[in-house]
Formats: structure tokens, C-alpha cells, sequence
């Protein structure tokens, strides 16, 4: 209780009767003995007294506010950089990981990039050892041997074309060290019989030589034959002609040519015994063929039909690689439909496996 409400205490006697006490300023410290001036005194210094305790209260409760404003600021703050922060440390951290990726990635490939280069260098290096000793056995074998596979695949495209457009024709190939030409043609009628022959020789080498011409033309001689083709690489034709030429009755063509040419020596074959025309009318027709072979036109019309050809051939390339693109998918397709299938197979097992305890 204040110094105040002590002075304007009241005092309950022994025998029951109150009295009050004598009431103090509490400003100058004199005695007021004025009761209702001493409750107005009172009464002041209370409201005061709230005044005060009200103002207090107020300033406190506004720093109060303030400081928890102020607090609630710094932490959000400190939130926001903290998570700058963390965004920044995470942005880090990936960024790390992709670079050791891209690292760990960029080793790999440089890795495999050096083994591919190594085994590219291996496998050059042997198919060059193979090249060479190939060149070296080339060089070692005979001149006559040195054309045989030309030989062979002239015999087999010859073979083919007649067998399309001539079948009862007979397309022989002479043995190795037989005398003669490398193939020989005879051309059948249709009752079978003999009307002529085509010979023809192959030529794989890299220079022209006149014995060529010779030599066909003696087994020309001997054989009695209508024709005579030479089949030269073209290195090996004479250094004014190329393609195709005639000298001294010997028919000189690039291996490209040569099945076409014999499908046209054939037909004056059989008409010649057809008509059974004498040798010198044979030998007039057989010139004028040889002027229109080396004519223009002829040699437009070889060159168109070895064009198509080529193009053919492409376009069997082309065909050949998509038929084996959809037999690929095919096959893929097909192992799927398997898989399923054993895969159905496997299930439908064990359900009747398991019995009905399930």
C-alpha cells in the first residue's frame, strides 16, 4: 500500500469504533486535516498514479511491438539468404556434377575414339600386308595366268545371256593349257544343229601387243570359226582405239561389251546357215557388220544398253537392300510374337501348377 492510502488509513479500535488516521501531503508533507481534502488529494495522486502506469504500460507494449516487427524482419532475412544460399550451394553442386559427367564422359569417348583409331590402323596395316602379298603373287604368276578370273566371269555373264535369249547354244570354256581360245560359243538351231562358232579370248593385261590378234586369229583358223572376239582391259587396247575396234578380222571389245556382241554374232551365224550362203558372200555380210559395229550408232546403242545395265544392277542393290530391311523387322517381329507367346505359355503353367490352393 503507498505512503498515501496509509495516510487516509482508517483504524479499528479494541472496542469496535473506527477512526481515521491523520492524512499527510504527499507532495509538502503537511497535515491535512480537511477529510474531504485529503480524499481529493487522494483521488489525484490515483488517477496519476494509473496515468502513469497507463502511459508506461503503452510505451512498453509499442517497443514490444517494434522489437518483435524488427525480429520478424531479420529472420525473413536470414530465411531468404539462407535459401540464396542453399540455392546457391545446390546450383553448385549440380553444376559440379555435370561438369565431372561431362568429363567423365569426354574421357570415355577420347577412349574409345583412340581404340577405334588404333583398330582401324591394325586392320589397315594387315590389309595392306594382304595387298602387298597379293600384288607380290601376282606378279610371280605367268603372263596366260594373270587373266583367268577375267576369264571366268566372262564365260559366266556370256552363259547367262544365253541361257536367256539362246538356250540350245553351248558356252565351253577351254582348259588351262589346252590349245585354243578361253571360250568357245556354238551356235545350234532349233532342230539342234551346229550352224557356227564364237570364239573368244581374254586379254587382263596392261599393255597392247600384236600377238594378240595373232594368236586368236590362228586358233580362229583352226577351229573354223565365224568369229573372233578379243576382250581387252582398257590399258590394253591399241593407243588409237579404245572401247571397241576391228584388225584383221578379229572383233577387239572391253569386257562390258563382249556378251552383247556375241548375242548379235550369233544371229548372222544362224542366218548364214540358214541361207547356207557361200564363204564369199559370208565374208561380204560379215564386213558390212564390222563397218556398222564401228559406226556411231553402234556405238550409241552399246553405250545405252551398258547404261541401263549399270542401272539395273543399282536398282537390284537397291531393291536387295530393302527386301533385308523388312526381313529384319520381320524377324524382330517374329521373336516378339515368340517371347509373348512362351511367355503366355510359362503363366498358363504355373496357374495349373499352383492347383487350387490359391
Amino acid at each position: 500500500m503507498s505512503a498515501v492510502n496509509a495516510s487516509a488509513a482508517k483504524v479499528r479500535r479494541t472496542n469496535g469504533h473506527a477512526h481515521s488516521v491523520e492524512c499527510i501531503c504527499p507532495l509538502c508533507g503537511a497535515k491535512i486535516d480537511d477529510p474531504a481534502k485529503a480524499a481529493s488529494v487522494l483521488g489525484a495522486q490515483r488517477a496519476l498514479e494509473l496515468e502513469i502506469e497507463q502511459t508506461v504500460s503503452t510505451r512498453f507494449q509499442r517497443q514490444l511491438a517494434d522489437v518483435e516487427a524488427r525480429k520478424k524482419t531479420e529472420i525473413s532475412r536470414a530465411v531468404r539468404e539462407a535459401t540464396r544460399t542453399l540455392k546457391d550451394n545446390q546450383a553448385g553442386v549440380v553444376a559440379a556434377a555435370v561438369e565431372a559427367e561431362r568429363q567423365k564422359g569426354g574421357k570415355a569417348t577420347a577412349e574409345a575414339v583412340a581404340a577405334a583409331r588404333i583398330e582401324h590402323a591394325a586392320e589397315k596395316a594387315r590389309l595392306e600386308a594382304a595387298l602387298t602379298e597379293l600384288q607380290q603373287k601376282l606378279a610371280a604368276r605367268p603372263a596366260h595366268q594373270i587373266g583367268e578370273p577375267a576369264e571366268q566371269n566372262l564365260h559366266a555373264q556370256i552363259e547367262r545371256l544365253l541361257a536367256e535369249h539362246a538356250p540350245s547354244d553351248v558356252v565351253a570354256r577351254v582348259g588351262r593349257g589346252q590349245r585354243g581360245a578361253d571360250v568357245v560359243v556354238t551356235v545350234t538351231t532349233e532342230r539342234s544343229e551346229t550352224a557356227g562358232t564364237i570364239i573368244i579370248d581374254s586379254k587382263a593385261h596392261r599393255r597392247w601387243q600384236t600377238a594378240f590378234v595373232r594368236k586368236i586369229s590362228e586358233d580362229r583358223l583352226r577351229d573354223n570359226a565365224a568369229f573372233a572376239i578379243l576382250s581387252l582391259s582398257p590399258s590394253a587396247f591399241p593407243a588409237d582405239r579404245e572401247q571397241i575396234a576391228v584388225i584383221d578380222g578379229v572383233i577387239l571389245a572391253a569386257p562390258e561389251r563382249v556378251p552383247t556382241l556375241v548375242l548379235i554374232l550369233r544371229q548372222v551365224v544362224l542366218d548364214n546357215f540358214i541361207q547356207k550362203l557361200g564363204a564369199t558372200r559370208s565374208s561380204r555380210k560379215a564386213d558390212r557388220l564390222y563397218q556398222f559395229i564401228l559406226s556411231p550408232a553402234c556405238e550409241a546403242m552399246l553405250t545405252g544398253l551398258e547404261k541401263l545395265a549399270r542401272d539395273l544392277a543399282a536398282l537390284d542393290q537397291v531393291e536387295t537392300k530393302s527386301h533385308q530391311t523388312v526381313w529384319a523387322k520381320r524377324a524382330a517381329l517374329v521373336q516378339g510374337v515368340a517371347a509373348i507367346r512362351e511367355q503366355l505359355a510359362r503363366t498358363i503353367a504355373d496357374i495349373v501348377a499352383g492347383g487350387d490352393s490359391a
